[in-house]
């Protein structure tokens, strides 16, 4: 069923948007569409599947061989019901898909679903599909397809795979801004069928996009606007009023709110320039980009191993790359797994020989680069000139057959001048910054890129130059007693073990005071101490940690990564007394675990005990830094473990300690990463690895949004911390 609104004045009481001078009537030709409708991203919504079947269902499907039974919510916030999913999993290889599209209980009176097998060779059969869901608004009903799939199928005895979703319906059509004809819709993001969006929190999930800058697609950033929020273009700022759930009736309109005005977006063209870059490479070297290919082309390629398009599509990858490199064909990487996936990154293109340099800082699709280059759904590539420095091709013209002709044309006949050989990069990077704008705020793990275009440059604080351990790094530095980034990586990925010899725990409580004296002299800032590549000057970047024996100091893996904005980067320790500790190797390791154990001399250290007897309800309490304000003490209590990756619904008990973490309601912030927790009794219970929001609405999305995408704002936030019983099994190892 489609709906047509035609051109409306800005007098208009409903079914249309205003947009441009509040002055002139504008135009939006704006088309309802319940199915095929495609954005330039969407945010896949998890559907857990159980064996036991849901209440209010009737008599199932004959022949079912092994049911599996899910529920999407859809439709108006006050009337929202269950739509039931059956996946009957009757093979490895062969699967059934079942939907009540009316939500009435009763799979046999609906329409069937698309559910078609998906086999690869070398991978195990996914399925993808659509469904139809009757969905009732107060203007009467709609019918909405749901896009449905599952990316494997399970074998007997393995965890059920999920099921995911996302909305193929919205609005479709064009709107004239300033004169100007945009492409424009209304998205449904997170699914719901409700385009009155969620009331609080930090987004509504349901977004007007208008093509801004006009490069025929909708970008994540700066042409998405909260349909609750008023946003400025062109010097105008608009609100939006009459949201309806089923979207009718909504008008755009000027409004007295303030909002910055929203600029457009590069445009990534074919014949246009790249964004240039400066990033570290999971190697430890720094690449520019595409300064460093000059005499080459170069393939810019944004991936995951989470991805499985991106995974089917790097054998061909590998082998254009394997024909041409010697012509003259080079490809950088840019990965955008997820925090902690440093280890599972390496593995993967170890195991699949993927020679070229990859670029990882974690921060998935908030990625420095990813948003440089707009980058709103993978697999995505650019192939770049590295003499001019211009697109010559992007996307789906570099996948499957179409990537070979795409390389072969841009290298020309014979063989580029930059083939063979590479010099090995410069150890100091030198570069200019224009236009100095305010820089994104710090996250956890530290990025790993460097801007080397006009990008915001936040302003340090005067008492950075007074700081007496930068001064006292410094004299380190010079001295010659400090670890070089590239040594504590290649140590950090080869530890040498040595048992130790850890104090027992102690069963004496203290009072609050004592235990903040004892958490005072046992911490250690941690961290780097590095020349900035836009100011050329010294810096810190510290994060805690703290002493297990006189020579052993813990602190998070994350922790010891070299900052993106160093041209060259040393590792340092400060004891309690602010005297410098020489770092001199690296005993244990694991990102998995976000922990490392280093190996240290000098200053004066205070070990404290390992203790994995906290429970549930135990004190709890942390010393550190957090955003620089320096001795922080805060008392709370452990809430719970649970395992990574997982909202509570696995026994942590049952689980591999590397995987569990612990949830502590002591305060913390950035800066605060591997300082130690501590019980009643002043033994560590765990050291600090991330903050972690919650939101209203669908959390377990939220807080793994797989598209870089949040769907509200939170409403508490969890502080997860490394248990000391985890901590003790690496130490055992």
């Amino acid at each position: 069923m489609k709906r047509h609104f035609g051109s409306f004045s800005v007098l208009c009481a409903a079914g249309f948007l205003f947009l441009g001078s509040p002055s002139l009537a504008q135009k939006l030709d704006v088309e309802w569409t319940g199915a095929g409708a495609e954005f330039s991203s969407y945010l896949p919504q998890n559907i857990r599947l159980e064996a036991v079947k849901p209440a209010g269902i009737g008599p199932l499907p004959q022949g079912l061989v092994r049911p599996l039974f899910g529920q999407v919510l859809v439709g108006p916030a006050e009337s929202r019901r269950p739509f039931t999913i059956l996946v009957d999993e009757r093979s490895e290889g062969e699967q059934r898909l079942y939907v009540d599209s009316n939500a009435n209980g009763d799979f046999g009176d609906d329409p069937a679903p698309k559910w078609e097998p998906v086999t690869r060779p070398g991978a195990r059969t996914s399925h993808t599909g659509t469904a139809k869901l009757f969905v009732r608004y107060e203007s009467g009903l709609r019918v909405l397809e749901l896009a449905i799939y599952r990316q494997r199928a399970v074998k007997p005895g393995e965890a059920t795979a999920p099921l995911y979703c996302y909305r193929k319906w919205g609005y479709r059509g064009q709107a004239v801004l300033g004169g100007k004809t945009l492409k424009a819709a209304i998205d449904d993001f997170l699914t719901t069928g409700d385009f009155r969006g969620s009331e609080t929190g930090k987004d509504s999930g349901v977004f007007l996009l208008l093509d801004v800058n006009g490069d025929g697609r909708f970008d994540n950033t700066g042409e998405r606007f909260d349909v609750r929020k008023p946003f400025n273009i062109g010097g105008t700022t608009y609100e939006m009023s009459g949201l309806s759930a089923d979207g009718d009736g909504m008008v755009l309109v000027p409004s007295n709110r303030s909002a910055a005005e929203t600029k457009p977006n590069p445009v990534l063209t074919v014949g246009g320039p790249a964004p240039r870059f400066v990033a570290r490479t999971t190697d430890g070297q720094p690449l520019r980009f595409p300064d460093d290919f000059r005499g080459r082309v170069v393939l810019l390629d944004f991936w995951a191993t989470w991805c499985k398009p991106c995974r089917d599509e790097l054998p061909n990858l590998k082998r254009v790359y394997d024909d041409l490199h010697s012509r003259g064909f080079a490809v950088v990487g840019v990965s955008l797994d997820k925090k902690y996936s440093g280890e599972r990154l390496e593995k993967y293109t170890r195991e699949n020989n993927l020679t070229w340099p990859q670029i990882f800082d974690g921060e998935e699709w908030e990625g420095e680069i990813a948003r440089m280059y707009n980058v709103t759904g993978i697999p995505a590539a650019f192939l770049v000139d590295g003499d001019t420095g211009q697109i010559v091709a992007k996307e789906g013209y570099l996948r499957g057959s179409q990537l070979r002709p795409a390389v072969e044309k841009a290298l020309g006949p014979g063989v580029r001048a930059g083939a063979g050989p590479r010099p090995a990069p410069e150890s100091t990077l030198a570069m200019s910054f224009s236009q100095p704008r305010e820089a994104p705020p710090a996250r956890t793990p530290a990025s790993t890129i460097v801007w080397s275009n006009p990008r915001p440059t936040a302003a340090r604080p005067a008492a950075d130059a007074a700081d007496p351990l930068l001064s006292r790094a410094e004299e380190a530095s010079r001295a010659g007693s400090l670890m070089s980034a590239s040594d504590l990586l290649e140590r950090r990925k080869n530890p040498a073990f040595a048992p130790l010899r850890l104090l027992a725990p102690s069963t004496a409580v203290l009072t609050g005071r004592s235990v903040a004296r004892r958490a005072r002299e046992g911490y250690l800032r941690v961290g780097w101490y590095y020349r900035c590549s836009s100011c050329n000057k010294g810096h810190l970047k510290l994060g805690g940690g703290y002493a297990v024996t006189e020579t052993a100091v813990v602190t998070a893996w994350h922790v010891m990564t070299p900052p993106a904005t160093s041209t060259s980067s040393q590792a340092v320790a400060f004891d309690s007394n602010g005297t410098v500790v020489s770092i001199k190797g690296v005993i244990a390791a694991s990102e998995r675990m976000d922990t490392i154990v280093l190996g240290v001399s000098g200053g004066a250290l205070r070990p404290i005990p390992l203790s994995p007897a906290a429970e549930i309800g135990d004190a709890a309490f942390c010393f550190s830094d957090p955003l620089k304000q320096r001795n922080y003490f805060s008392a709370g209590i452990v809430n719970r473990y649970h395992v990574a990756g997982d909202d509570g619904w696995r026994d942590p008990e049952r689980a591999d300690p590397a995987d569990l973490i612990m949830n502590v309601s002591t305060d913390w912030g950035p800066g605060s990463s591997g300082a130690a927790v501590l019980d009643g009794a002043g033994n560590v219970i765990g050291h600090v690895a991330t903050i972690r929001p919650l939101f209203d609405e669908k959390p377990r999305a939220s807080q793994d949004p797989a598209h870089g995408e949040e769907k509200s704002g939170p409403l508490m936030t969890l502080h997860d911390a490394i248990p000391a019983r985890s901590i003790l099994t690496l130490l055992r190892r």
